[in-house]
């Protein structure tokens, strides 16, 4: 009795595009079983309808059987001379597209993240430097910042996820709290018992309250 249930889910699987992403990739380096079923997946992945992702923080984390099967492949920020090199030999990137990697994506800015992309297509092999943009509750939903998740967690506990990123777009719209962070720091003297990401929180919950509590008044 469950069979044509089942035949009809295997085909609705079959027909969607799936993902397998591999985050922090340096971590499986001298992993070889491991990094063979990811080269496996990346050359054989397409024909099953199955996208790979994978994340890491240099070029050369990966290996070099992956780099050759990849379709599209995203560089953040310039990195060591081995990245280089990677983007000279295995891509022929030319010293101009090195030369804006470096200048341009220097990290997220308040217009967005600059990157160098590069997508290997039927017609031929191209190479543009782009530019993320996102809001501010997305960028507060992905900083990874110490300062800024440290925060986050805060007002995640206190007032809830959707709150709290609301709360930190409206006053941080930039995505990060650490030049005020840091501007606190210099001002904090030893008798100071409460650290400085502590103290921003409750200034951020204390306004989040007085507001709530201003709204409610208004719609009595």
């Amino acid at each position: 009795m469950y069979r044509d249930y089942h035949l009809k889910r295997i085909a609705d699987v079959q027909d969607e595009q799936k993902t397998i992403a591999y985050d922090e990739v340096h971590n499986t380096a001298g992993q070889e079983a491991f990094v063979q079923t990811m080269i496996k997946d990346g050359r054989e992945g397409r024909k099953w309808g199955i996208r790979i992702v994978n994340a890491s923080q240099y070029l050369s984390d990966y290996p070099e059987e992956l780099l050759n099967a990849a379709t599209g492949v995203y560089v953040m920020r310039g990195g060591s001379a081995t990245d280089e090199a990677i983007l000279r030999n295995t891509f022929k990137v030319s010293e101009e597209a090195i030369r804006r990697l470096h200048r341009d994506a220097v990290g997220p800015g308040p217009e967005g993240g600059n990157f160098l992309a590069l997508f290997k297509t039927k017609v031929g092999f191209v190479v543009q430097l782009l530019t993320n943009t996102v809001g501010p509750i997305e960028l507060w939903a992905f900083s990874t910042t110490l300062e800024d998740v440290a925060l986050r967690n805060r007002l995640y506990k206190r007032v809830g996820p959707y709150a709290a990123r609301k709360l930190l777009a409206e006053y941080f719209p930039l995505g990060s709290a650490l030049q005020t962070i840091e501007h606190m720091r210099t001002q904090s003297t030893e008798k100071d018992d409460v650290s400085v990401v502590e103290r921003l929180a409750e200034k951020l919950v204390t306004a989040y309250t007085r507001n709530l509590m201003k709204q409610q008044e208004l719609s009595l």
